[in-house]
């Protein structure tokens, strides 16, 4: 089964950051790995429209170039009108259980990331939330989880709590998951452990997607 990960604007952000802090880097050797592991890899345009506006408005015209020359390589998936009437279905849905995402009067950008990802239809995904994914915001999952990481959350969308436990010091610790547990987690939910690629913090690409 393909495996494809969407990226909301949290991981974007990172990726297409030239800084190189410790959750950038990790967040880039992440996306390698996965790559290179076979996953497919796409920004949904509503991500591209958040980072992009608040580059546009900071004027950071390299920014701007980073993330054109990331999703020229990896491919953008397009808001269609089928997956916006979706979206307004779940925006309705998450608010009458009482779970909204965004202020009544904001652009849900999550119930449009959720909507697109919808629409990919058999193929396995995976919606990684970057910007409530970190070791400082921790998250914990219906099952009692507690996930830190993006590589955590990786791991658990995709294998519950049995792929999570395999990298959960890593995720505890936000160190890099290319671990003897992450080898085993691979192997059974097909999770790649990151290495390095300083591509990602800014230097020249020198993957191939």
């Amino acid at each position: 089964m393909t495996r494809t990960i969407l990226l909301d604007s949290g991981p974007l952000g990172l990726i297409t950051n030239p800084r190189a802090s410790k959750e950038a880097a990790a967040c880039g050797r992440w996306l390698v790995n996965a790559i290179t592991g076979g996953a497919t890899v796409m920004v949904p345009a509503i991500a591209d429209y958040e980072v992009r506006c608040e580059l546009i408005r900071a004027r950071r015209t390299a920014g701007i170039g980073r993330l054109d020359a990331f999703i020229e390589r990896v491919g953008l998936l397009p808001i269609t009108t089928s997956a916006m009437r979706r979206a307004a279905a779940f925006w309705a849905e998450a608010r009458q259980q009482g779970r909204p995402t965004a202020a009544d009067a904001a652009l849900d950008g999550d119930v449009i990331l959720a909507a697109q990802a919808s629409e990919l239809g058999t193929a396995r995904w995976v919606v990684l939330v970057g910007n409530k994914i970190s070791p400082g915001n921790p998250v914990t999952k219906e099952d009692g989880t507690v996930v830190r990481t993006l590589w955590g959350e990786l791991a658990w969308q995709l294998g519950g709590r049995k792929a999570f436990d395999r990298i959960a010091a890593d995720d505890e610790n936000a160190t890099n998951a290319a671990t003897r547990q992450a080898v085993h987690a691979r192997r059974e939910v097909r999770i790649s452990p990151m290495r390095l690629d300083p591509s990602l913090s800014g230097a020249e690409w020198s993957g191939r997607i």
